[in-house]
Order: structure tokens, then sequence, then C-alpha cells
């Protein structure tokens, strides 16, 4: 896809300039616009071919990662980790005390 991309920013590039130079100094308008499009429009090439490398960028350094066992990760952390706390909300908690945070519930979820 980038090899495509630095193809068709080749000939685009080659037409915009003969574009450019066709239209003579008899109309800078019309070279002036061009001007402008051309660079709008390298401007967003530039931010493909941006996209385009981090993309290979990450498909490489994916490539070569490989995430260590999980029962040397749990030695490794296993002395330094901290305890954590589960909360599992009660289903027979009072009307009062569902109803209060209303407006975080989804207007579906109210009781009328």
């Amino acid at each position: 896809m980038l090899a495509l991309t630095l193809i068709a920013t080749a000939y685009l590039a080659e037409d915009l300039l003969l574009a450019i130079v066709h239209a003579g100094d008899n109309s800078l308008d019309v070279a002036g616009i061009a001007l402008f499009a051309t660079t709008v429009i390298f401007i967003l090439i530039y931010g493909n071919l941006v996209y385009l490398v981090t993309r290979i960028g990450y498909f490489v350094r994916r490539a070569g990662h490989r995430p260590p066992a999980f029962e040397d990760v749990i030695r490794a952390h296993w002395d330094e980790a901290e305890p954590i706390a589960v909360l599992v909300p009660s289903y027979k908690e009072d009307v009062r005390t569902r109803a209060w945070p209303c407006s975080w519930r989804p207007a579906g979820c109210r009781e009328r």
C-alpha cells in the first residue's frame, strides 16, 4: 500500500506540475489555485504516509514480541502485588438506594 501511494503521488506531482507550467505567466490565478490545491493534497498524502509507516512499525514490533509465560509473571510480581477489592452489587437493596443516582442510569432502566 505504501508503494502504491508513493507511485500515485509521483504521477500526481507530475500532472500538477505540468498543469502549473501550461497555465503560463498569463494566468497567475490558475497557477495560484493549482498551487494551493497541490499543497492541500500533499498535506493529506503526507498524513497517509505517516499512518502507513506507523502501521508497518506496529506489525514489525508485534512480530518480534513474545509475551512471557503466565507463571513467570506471577512468580516475578506475586510478592509486590497489592490486594484488590471486588464490589458486587446487591439486588436486594432498598428502592430509595437504587433510585438515588438516577443520572447515570439509562432512561429505559428507570422506574416509573
